[in-house]
């Protein structure tokens, strides 16, 4: 330390990337929230890793196609692992059903 400062422990936030068929998605853009970091992808297993995050509760979210998912996450894990999971299935965005009607209209 210097100056009789400790430096403060950082952490990772690792996952995987999943869509709804459990399959890896790769180039995924994976962020924290709060507070705004740089974007990391995921690699072509799915997985990303956050690094060098202080201690605290963070919001970690992956989008694509205009599906955005998030998960919370606490640093340091109280489950005693070395880095939390942060996996994140991708749902795909329901369907938005369109109806056309044409009327007939007159008189009898």
């Amino acid at each position: 330390d210097i100056l009789g400062v400790a430096p403060s422990t950082r952490y990772s936030i690792t996952g995987i990337v999943r869509n709804a068929n459990g399959l890896a998605m790769r180039g995924v853009p994976v962020s924290i929230n709060n507070p705004p970091m740089p974007v990391a992808s995921t690699n072509a297993a799915g997985r990303f890793a956050l690094n060098d995050r202080p201690k605290g509760t963070y919001i970690v979210s992956a989008t694509i196609n205009g599906v955005l998912v998030g998960v919370r996450v606490t640093l340091p894990a109280t489950t005693g692992a070395t880095a939390p999971n942060a996996d994140i299935v991708l749902q795909p965005k329901p369907a938005t059903t369109v109806r056309s009607y044409t009327g007939s209209g007159g008189s009898s």
